[in-house]
């Protein structure tokens, strides 16, 4: 039971970590160096509090994999979903400006047309006269 409430408390964490980690890179106003720095002094955050409720400490004997698995993963995972977002929101942007370009060029040749049709009726109503 214990470790079921370990492993519960690590994947509430890891999902912290990837929101946050979304939110911060969605920020354009911070640097990349500072959103790096900031992950990654969330992460040694998370990482200490999962150390406190009984998993298996990465420091100070340094385990390799358990480092990996504890901060890397979740870090790759959020930066992976950031990213996505990230691309989604650009991707979203850019649509939504080709549909105002396009609906102002349909703007465009309408007038254009409405100037032709305009200009032939007042040439063939000065024919007829």
């Amino acid at each position: 039971i214990a470790m079921d409430a370990v492993h519960n408390e690590h994947t509430y964490q890891t999902w912290v970590l990837v929101m946050v980690t979304c939110v911060v890179m969605m920020l354009p106003l911070w640097t990349p160096y500072l959103k790096v720095l900031f992950v990654l002094v969330f992460a040694l955050i998370t990482h200490m509090r999962l150390v406190a409720v009984g998993m298996p400490p990465a420091w100070p004997d340094i385990n390799v994999l358990d480092f990996t698995a504890d901060v890397l993963s979740p870090l790759i995972v959020a930066w992976i979903n950031a990213i996505t977002a990230r691309e989604m929101f650009l991707i979203t942007e850019a649509l939504a400006a080709e549909s105002k370009a396009h609906q102002r060029a349909k703007g465009e040749v309408e007038a254009a047309h409405q100037k032709d049709r305009h200009f032939f009726a007042v040439l063939s109503h000065e024919m007829r006269t």
